[in-house]
């Protein structure tokens, strides 16, 4: 660990974007092409790294992340660990996580060893820093329900391929 530092955040806080959203007035009757939509990313100011993950993410999964100690009790040797929920319409389900980023050390993601398969795969590294994504499946949403489809259309765009590709590092 780099540090006694422990930190919980629940929100979207530790996620920014672009530029802001149009004036209402601008939303919907100016003639043009389409806004592109607000990138959506993950930065880690304590450890020097951020990645870009899918824009239809925006406005509709939380985003909750660990730092220090409490991180390692999530993930072992972790130090920083960050979820990304989908929070259903419905609020009788539970939520979903979608992704789970979990950053190491470098020597403590080397002595993993043959358990970095639980940890996730290694999206890149910045600062003696390693980052691993875990993509998560299941969800138990009831078949064509709201919360199903909205789901599913948030996972469509999440691979590796895409997370290791955003990732930039100090």
């Amino acid at each position: 660990m780099r540090g006694p530092c422990c930190l919980a955040l629940v929100a979207s806080v530790a996620c920014s974007g672009g530029a802001k959203p149009p004036a209402a007035s601008q939303a919907s009757s100016d003639v043009g092409p389409a806004a592109a939509p607000r990138p959506f990313t993950f930065a880690s100011p304590e450890l020097g790294w951020r990645v870009q993950l899918p824009a239809a993410w925006r406005g509709r999964v939380e985003t909750s992340s660990a730092l220090g100690p409490l991180a390692a009790t999530q993930v072992p040797r972790a130090e920083q660990v960050a979820e990304f929920l989908y929070q259903p319409a419905d609020t009788s389900l539970r939520a979903v996580t979608l992704l789970r980023l979990a950053a190491f050390p470098a020597e403590a993601w080397q002595a993993l060893g043959a358990r970095r398969a639980a940890a996730g795969d290694s999206i890149g590294a910045a600062g003696g820093t390693v980052v691993a994504a875990r993509l998560l499946a299941g969800g138990g949403y009831p078949a064509g329900t709201p919360d199903a489809v909205a789901l599913d259309a948030l996972r469509a765009p999440l691979a590796l391929d895409s997370l290791r590709a955003g990732f930039t590092g100090r």
